[in-house]
């Protein structure tokens, strides 16, 4: 399929896309804008397509008996698991619309499945589902949570610079709590998207009292081909201007003031945090910029090399297109920044190479500004150990609530 990926994976796990008889091959393909669900039949040589809709799908799985076939569907990122039949139609959800299922596999005997399944407000819990009936097996919390101090996200969506809508979820603290101030969270990836699954970092800044918006912006996954594309050659460009459309949402909605509002992402989340504060200076009063990275020349040439064919794909090679890669660079334009940063980075990060956040610190030290640095010896890309993310964690939480204090 020309201008189309495809593949025979797409969620966690090993792949099963080969029926029992061995003579049809399940894939996923975004040839029709959208990850759909087809099957090869290689005695016919034939495609069919299983399932089509606008709603990206993953992770095909043949039961045993080759008489249906399992999946993931992700609707504005709650994922839900499915089986339909090898025949096609005859659809089943198996796992809630809420919340993401993953790493689904049959019973051996087809009796049914078995997946995980967690949401913003709880934990993974191994499932099974047999004979149309979901039944908790193992649940990974010790013991229960207080539901009155976690925060269920809201699918919400506002427009952007173009007229497109971004969908994005918000978290909103209790009226009691609330210090008047809300925080940007973009993800990773680019792309990647939030969805519903047990996600900490708004948990722990709802608790401190601020609203918390995670845009879904352009360039990510989960809507299709011709979405994830729109970044491409243009990262740091267009999808920058969404996340800086949600914060400008958030004020005008009345989530916080004018001068109440910070930035918090990890990764090319990180990146972001940094190009916002640049593109924006009076935007924003404060950023967290976790392993993050600064400057695409240094980046595409230090990171691994896989990551580095990615880069280059997306944006171009640093010696044709050494214009767009200093007009996406953050460290070109610190004299733009206004805000408090703190900045994280990891020694042993293949991503993110730590050189990125050292350069950053430096170069805004020399320059006057209020910067912070946090550095982990011995982690890579992002903190793994339970004692270095509650300290990165505390360490966000006392650098935001210092320039948002209570109001």
């Amino acid at each position: 399929f020309p201008e189309s990926e495809s593949s025979i994976g797409g969620d966690a796990g090993p792949p099963a896309p080969w029926s029992a008889d061995g003579a049809n091959l399940a894939f996923v393909s975004n040839v029709h804008d959208h990850l759909d669900i087809g099957v090869l039949d290689l005695r016919r040589r034939r495609v069919r397509w299983l399932v089509q809709s606008k709603w990206d799908k993953s992770r095909p799985l043949w039961s045993p008996d080759g008489k249906r076939i399992a999946f993931l569907e992700n609707r504005d990122g709650n994922i839900q698991l499915k089986t339909i039949s090898a025949a096609g139609g005859g659809a089943r959800a198996v796992s809630s619309t809420k919340g993401s299922a993953s790493h689904a596999a049959w019973h051996p005997k087809g009796r049914g499945l078995f997946y995980l399944h967690s949401t913003f407000t709880r934990p993974d819990r191994l499932i099974a589902n047999l004979g149309g009936t979901n039944r908790t097996v193992v649940d990974s919390l010790q013991a229960k949570l207080p539901k009155e101090e976690l925060a269920d996200g809201k699918l919400v969506r506002y427009r952007t610079f173009d007229g497109r809508q971004i969908p994005a979820w918000l978290f909103l603290p209790r009226k009691d709590r609330s210090r008047g101030a809300a925080l940007i969270s973009p993800h990773g990836g680019p792309e990647s998207q939030t969805v519903n699954e047990w996600y900490i970092r708004p948990e722990f800044l709802v608790a401190q009292g601020f609203a918390v918006l995670a845009p879904n912006y352009r360039g990510g996954t989960g809507y299709g081909r011709a979405w994830r594309r729109l970044s491409d050659h243009d990262l740091g460009g267009a999808d920058m201007e969404d996340i800086i459309a949600g914060g400008r949402w958030l004020v005008k909605n009345g989530y916080c003031a004018p001068d109440r509002l910070g930035a918090i992402g990890t990764s090319y989340g990180g990146y972001a945090v940094a190009h916002l504060l640049e593109k924006a200076p009076d935007l924003w009063a404060v950023g967290v910029s976790v392993v993050g990275y600064f400057n695409w020349m240094t980046a595409t040439t230090n990171e691994r090399g896989y990551l580095q064919r990615y880069d280059r794909q997306k944006m171009g090679h640093p010696d044709t297109d050494a214009d767009r890669f200093r007009k996406y660079s953050p460290i070109y334009f610190l004299d733009s920044i206004r805000a408090p940063v703190l900045f994280t980075g990891g020694a042993h990060d293949p991503r993110c190479p730590v050189t990125e956040a050292r350069a950053m610190v430096e170069e805004m030290q020399k320059m006057g500004k209020t910067v912070d640095y946090l550095e982990f010896p011995d982690e890579g890309h992002s903190p793994r150990k339970m004692s270095n993310q509650i300290r990165l964690h505390e360490r966000a939480i006392e650098w935001l609530t210092r320039y948002l204090p209570d109001a």
